[in-house]
Formats: C-alpha cells, sequence, structure tokens
C-alpha cells in the first residue's frame, strides 16, 4: 500500500504528467486571447513542452512565463508579419478571382499566391520554436527557419501535418483545446529538437545533456 502511495509511483507520475499537460495547453489558450500574443504564447509553449514535460525540469507556469516574457518581442513581431501577410495573400487570391477573368493568367496567379502561403505555414513551423530556443535577430531567424523548412522538407511536411491534424482535433472536439496544445508542442520537439541538435555547438550539446541528465533527443 505504501508503494501505491509514492509519489515516485508511474501511476502518480503519469497522472502528474498529463495535469502538466493540461495545465500547460490552458496557459496556451488564455494567453493566446488577446490574438496578437499567440505567436509569443506558441514559443513559449514549445520550450516549456521540451524542458518540462519532456525533460522533467523545473515547473509549468515558471518556464511558460519566463518564456513569454523573453519572447514577446519576437515573436509577436514574426506573428504579425505572418498574419498581415497571410491576409495580403488572401486578398490578391481573391481579386485573381474576381477582377481577371478565368482563365491561365488566373490559375497561374492563384497557384503562386497559395504556394507562397504554403512556404510561409512550412517556415511558420520552425520560427516560433526557434526563437524559443535560440537569441538570435529576427532576420537571421527567419533565413535559417527557410533553410531548414526546405533541408528537412519530410519532416518539415510531417510538422505541418501534426498542425493540421491538431486543429481538426479541436474544432471536432472542442474540449481537447485543453490537451492538444501540450500534445503538439512534445510531439514537434521530439522532431525540431533532433534537427536543431545538428546546428549545435559541442558545447552547447554538452551542456544539455547534463542539464537533462540522459542522452539529449
Amino acid at each position: 500500500m505504501g508503494k501505491f502511495f509514492n509519489l515516485d509511483n508511474p501511476l502518480f507520475q503519469g497522472i502528474n504528467k498529463f495535469v502538466d499537460a493540461m495545465f500547460l495547453s490552458l496557459l496556451w489558450l488564455l494567453f493566446s486571447i488577446p490574438l496578437i500574443t499567440i505567436g509569443a504564447s506558441t514559443s513559449a509553449l514549445y520550450y516549456t513542452a521540451n524542458k518540462v514535460i519532456r525533460h522533467n525540469r523545473s515547473y509549468v507556469f515558471r518556464e511558460f512565463w519566463g518564456s513569454f516574457k523573453s519572447c514577446f518581442k519576437q515573436s509577436t513581431a514574426a506573428w504579425l508579419i505572418f498574419a498581415l501577410t497571410t491576409m495580403i495573400l488572401q486578398m490578391d487570391i481573391r481579386l485573381m478571382r474576381y477582377i481577371i477573368g478565368e482563365g491561365t493568367l488566373q490559375t497561374i496567379g492563384i497557384a503562386f499566391f497559395y504556394a507562397v502561403q504554403v512556404i510561409m505555414i512550412m517556415i511558420a513551423q520552425y520560427v516560433f520554436t526557434y526563437i524559443a530556443r535560440f537569441s538570435l535577430p529576427l532576420k537571421e531567424i527567419v533565413r535559417n527557419s527557410l533553410i531548414l523548412a526546405f533541408r528537412h522538407l519530410p519532416w518539415t511536411i510531417l510538422l505541418v501535418l501534426l498542425e493540421v491534424v491538431s486543429v481538426l482535433l479541436v474544432m471536432l472536439i472542442p474540449l481537447l483545446v485543453f490537451l492538444v496544445p501540450c500534445v503538439w508542442g512534445t510531439t514537434a520537439s521530439l522532431i525540431l529538437e533532433r534537427i536543431y541538435k545538428k546546428y549545435m555547438s559541442e558545447e552547447d550539446l554538452e551542456r544539455e545533456n547534463k542539464l537533462n541528465g540522459k542522452e539529449y533527443l
């Protein structure tokens, strides 16, 4: 009986992890409500999922709030750029449909704007997580994200699919918004941390290994 109530019991650890996942998802939702803060909230979600949920380091609120504050300027700027560009692209697509008559020119124009939008979505998979993990000027982060998106194209496609599935799940079952964000952040970190590891210095990798207490993935 004593073992059952031991906090190190796998059952209690699983319950604690589930509660942390729900709490992290709730934080992401609350901090995203102003809409303009979605970028910073997403960066904080990723950082916390990787550090706390995956590697059991520190506490959910402490890491989320700390990351949210440190990422706020860059993530918000990136989010506004993506949002504004998306709006412009959608307007261009509508103009192509209603102003230019049906034909080859319209088809090529619409295809071009959709292609640009897809590329933006691919880049976004890296930008907000990159901001959460590294300190660089935003211009370099966007450039590096573009390179990574195409250099690791199969993983990028998987990340996009992961995001699409996450959105669809929440749309189908709204209550999953209290769990899916953390699942997305944790799953994305399994992919992205392997990619980022390839570009980190030996000193940074060694420091991460010591902090995580195990092989860095």
